[in-house]
């Protein structure tokens, strides 16, 4: 931020502030204009000292009454301009050992993208203020990262000075310098944003402000040395007369009733040890660990009845009468299907039927005869024999595959087979059961070995139930041997031992329910004298945190002496009545020179907590919104032009490619203005536009640059480093940039990138484009750089030609405008060029150019 101009008025704003608050803020504003800076941390002390006074805090030792009248302000004032830039070191790819000499006045840098102007733009933001923020400054890229550094000649109010700068490192000296690129369009374009330079001495509120938040700080701070916490409350049992106290100390806390809590004699002490002696004789725990068993026993009887009731479900004597049954069909069955095969064997003279191999041969017989799926089969004529695959030739052979059909297709089988499955279902659901249950609770005490005894009913079921479980298992099961497992005797039993624990359960917690009204009654007594002991030892303290509570309410009412609203709108009321009609009119003015006077921009002042902010529309729209890219851009350039203005030093301008999107009325413009600019304050512009460039050529010899200097320089790239300078000459030759392209493109180096090489050339494509426009295209009949037009040249012009390629024209314009690189504005960077697309280019552009040469 820069130090702007400042009228005599504006103090009496700032102390119409301080006056009603106290001689603490009198002596702000006074210490702020004399000092116009930020204060020391004993300056600050010496204020908050006098706030505390203010406010009835007692100090110890009380300051003397003060008397501060209206201070005087003298506003600070500085010429600045570079002289020298040089011993660059680590700037992306800049070049060492250049040196670049400044005009005192104006001085224009010309370059194709890509060549290293934003390099040097980069240093010279890196000093000073800009809309844009952001200075990212690397070292070349491709190679390990080293310090940046360079040397900064410049005058200081006559005086020669040098500047070492190392990175991003600024001073105070030159932090006056502004600069304008494109990225500072759209950020100086917000709706609402803060002003660039704070206006006509209104630094003064910011500094206050920001006094304010620092007396804020120191206010927090010394809130701290006034602790209200009690570290040792936790140690204070809850809902004690003191813990009651303590939990709601406060800055109007009783002293009178600290006194009657924290009064611990030596009789309270007997009490004490007495009440705890009798604390310890109660046998709570004896009860309680016994409810804990039983609850455990409990636990365990229901347990076990829901194993037994398990069981119940799992095996049954309808199981084991239902197995019985199943037992006798499949004997019947077995020998019905036994006598079937034995007749069938007989007849066909069958050995060895009774076999498992031959029965599962008919098994498998039958499952194969299935396969064919054949009617009638096996009396059809066609038909062959399953095993064999012979014909079957004679009536003995069917007779036999019929019988073995027949055998196969009893319905004996199947009926074995269900019953075989009823059986296994049983067993499946037996497998479940647990055969082994266990109490694991000492119901009858210990054996020798130190293991729980089981009762003899847990004992028998167990046996039992194993017994039943392997007959079925094991396929055992006959009608001699009777199911005679009670389920509802061993229920029954556990059943009551649970009733009997149950009812034991309850007798302890009557018991313990007598006791704890007599336990509770010691420990709230115990308590409350243990709690009046830890208050009479810790009294003093509690008396300084009751003092603490006071200092901080006297804090808290007072906190808002420090709140900056009441700043920000007297900071509104100067801005209304010293700013706004003069930004307005400024504004006006630069809009002219621009040519855009007529959109009417709604310019408005605000102010947030002390800093000046400025919001803009038009129609109450976002400018953004409507304007052109080339209109944004000039109002843009307007408000910064203005801005200037409110500044009372003249330092230096750096200008990064200003005319980027505007047309060539507004480029003319725009190069006239900055002359004017140059007679308050050096200007230094940094350009890729051939028609700006060559239009300070142009103007630096009219009348509106007499007694002006003018310097030029042309910055070109070695193709392994950029930056490189020259003295500027005027460059208006198509021919020259066709054979620069031309050396571009037959050169063959290594180690640079393809997009690069293309970059660059279509940077001298498009330069080569704005002049073959106005020298060929339109012979000469208007140029950039001359006022008048040459209309005897007018008959020369091909307008057939020119409305055929326009559009070719326009195109490669387009796209050559498109493809930028090392520009402060990334946005406009798309889709890297190739060679090809340039060599693409590069030949349609020549093949136009000699239509409107030989035609």
């Amino acid at each position: 931020m820069t130090s702007p101009n400042t009228k005599k008025e504006l103090i009496d704003f700032l102390w119409e502030w301080a006056i009603p608050r106290g001689a603490w803020s009198q002596i702000l504003v006074d210490k702020i204009t004399g000092k116009q800076s930020a204060l020391d941390n004993f300056e600050r002390k010496f204020i908050f000292d006098h706030y505390l006074q203010d406010i009835g805090f007692r100090l110890p030792d009380p300051l003397p009454s003060i008397s501060i009248t209206k201070p005087e302000y003298f506003p600070p004032s500085k010429k600045i301009s570079l002289t020298k830039l040089s011993n660059i070191k680590g700037v992306n790819r800049l070049a060492e050992n250049q040196v670049m000499e400044f005009s005192p006045h104006l001085t224009i840098v010309y370059g194709n993208n890509g060549v290293g102007k934003t390099g040097y733009s980069r240093i010279l933001k890196s000093l000073g203020f800009s809309f844009d923020r952001k200075n990212n400054i690397l070292s070349n890229v491709k190679e390990k990262q080293i310090q940046q550094s360079a040397r900064i000649d410049f005058i200081n109010d006559g005086d020669p000075f040098y500047f070492d700068w190392v990175g991003g490192s600024p001073t105070d000296k030159l932090n006056a310098i502004s600069v304008f690129n494109s990225n500072c369009v759209n950020i100086s374009l917000l709706n609402r944003r803060e002003l660039l330079v704070s206006p006509q001495g209104f630094y003064l509120f910011k500094l206050v402000k920001d006094e304010l938040a620092e007396l804020n700080r120191i206010h927090s701070n010394f809130y701290t040395q006034y602790p209200i916490t009690i570290l040792w409350k936790d140690q204070l049992t809850e809902n004690t007369p003191q813990y009651n106290f303590i939990n709601t100390l406060a800055y109007n806390s009783e002293l009178e009733k600290l006194n009657e809590l924290s009064q611990f004699t030596e009789l309270n002490q007997v009490d004490l040890t007495r009440k705890e002696d009798e604390l310890k004789d109660l046998n709570s725990k004896i009860i309680t660990a016994n409810l804990k068993n039983v609850n455990l026993i409990i636990s365990e009887i229901s347990r076990v009845i829901v194993d037994i009731e398990n069981t119940k479900a799992l095996l049954t004597k309808d199981d084991w009468e239902f197995i019985i049954k199943c037992n006798s069909m499949l004997e019947i069955l077995n020998s019905k299907a036994q006598l079937s095969i034995t007749k069938l064997a007989k007849m066909n003279n069958l050995e060895l039927f009774k076999s498992n191999e031959f029965i599962t041969f008919l098994r498998s017989a039958d499952a194969y005869i299935k396969l064919l799926n054949r009617e009638n089969y096996p009396n059809n004529s066609e038909d062959t024999c399953v095993y064999c695959k012979q014909k079957i030739q004679d009536e003995q052979s069917r007779n036999l595959i019929d019988s073995y059909i027949k055998v196969l297709n009893d319905t004996t089988q199947s009926e074995i087979a269900k019953y075989i499955k009823f059986k296994q279902e049983v067993i499946d659901r037996v497998l479940k059961i647990k055969e082994n249950i266990v109490i694991h609770q000492p119901l009858l005490g210990v054996n020798e070995n130190g293991e729980i005894i089981q009762s003899k009913e847990i004992i028998e079921f167990n046996s039992k139930v194993k017994l039943f479980k392997n007959h079925i298992i094991k396929d055992t099961v006959n009608s001699n041997f009777k199911f005679d497992i009670n389920y509802t005797i061993y229920i029954a039993h556990f059943k009551a031992l649970h009733l009997k624990y149950t009812e034991e359960k309850n007798i302890y917690i009557g018991q313990l329910n007598n006791l704890s009204s007599v336990e509770s009654k010691l420990k709230n007594e115990i308590a409350e004298l243990k709690d009046r002991k830890m208050l009479s030892k810790q009294k003093q303290e509690i008396i300084k945190c009751i003092n603490n509570f006071s200092v901080h309410r006297l804090l808290d009412r007072n906190r808002n002496k420090f709140n900056t609203d009441s700043l920000s709108r007297k900071t509104t009321e100067a801005r209304q009545e010293l700013v706004a009609n003069d930004f307005q009119q400024k504004f006006i003015n630069e809009l002219v020179r621009f040519r855009k006077k007529h959109l009417e921009i709604d310019i408005g002042f605000y102010t947030d907590r002390g800093t000046s902010h400025i919001n803009q529309q038009i129609s109450s729209y976002n400018i953004n919104d409507i304007l052109s890219e080339g209109e944004q851009k000039a109002i843009a350039l307007a408000e910064f032009l203005t801005e200037l203005q409110l500044d009372n030093n003249a330092a230096t301008v750096v200008f990064d490619d200003p005319v980027n999107s505007l047309d060539h009325h507004i480029i003319d413009d725009t190069a006239r203005r900055l002359i004017d600019l140059s007679r308050e304050r050096q200007v230094v512009v940094f350009t890729h536009s051939i028609l700006l460039y060559n239009n300070f050529f142009s103007l630096q010899k009219n009348i509106i640059s007499q007694d002006l200097d003018f310097k030029f320089y042309n910055v070109y790239t070695n193709k392994t480093h950029t930056g490189i300078l020259q003295d500027g000459i005027q460059i208006n030759s198509v021919k020259g940039f066709i054979r620069k392209i031309n050396v571009l493109l037959s050169s063959e180096e290594s180690g640079r990138l393809e997009n690069e090489i293309a970059e660059e050339g279509y940077g001298y494509l498009r330069s080569a484009l704005e002049l073959f426009v106005t020298d060929i295209v339109f012979q000469n009949t208007v140029k950039r750089y001359r006022k008048n037009i040459m209309m005897t040249k007018l008959p020369e012009v091909k307008g057939d030609l020119i409305e055929k390629y326009k559009a070719n024209i326009d195109e490669l314009f387009s796209r050559a405008s498109g493809f930028i690189t090392g520009h402060s504005d990334p946005t406009e960077v798309h889709t890297p060029p190739t060679i090809n697309d340039l060599k693409s280019d590069f030949i349609l552009f020549k093949e136009i150019k000699e239509k409107f040469i030989k035609s």
